[in-house]
């Protein structure tokens, strides 16, 4: 690879990481897949950069990425069952808070 092609990948890495992070943030399941996708690209930008460290950080990130989102989805679960409500399309809450949409369903 070029020296331009590996930055543009360690670009695009780095935006996709800070895309999930803001989705995340915002509670959103999309943003775990977009995290996964982040560390595809940073896996293939240690390869390309013969970077040891960035290859071990990429797969250590993935694997907690993949940990963090199964939490969330059993999280979600439990959250969506306290609303009552079989589809529940507003449960962006936790599953230690109440669902305050109880009242409307």
């Amino acid at each position: 690879m070029t020296a331009f092609l590996v930055e543009a990948v360690g670009i695009l890495a780095f935006l996709t990481n800070v895309w999930a992070n803001i989705l995340i943030a915002h509670k959103s399941e999309r943003g775990w897949w977009i995290r996964l996708v982040s560390n595809v690209f940073w896996l293939a930008f240690g390869i390309a950069a013969f970077s040891v460290a960035n290859i071990l950080n990429a797969v250590t990130f993935a694997c907690i990425n993949v940990y963090g989102l199964r939490r969330w989805k059993r999280e979600a679960a439990i959250a969506v069952a306290r609303c009552g409500v079989l589809r529940c399309t507003r449960s962006r809450h936790y599953a230690d808070e109440p669902c305050r949409f109880a009242e409307a369903a």
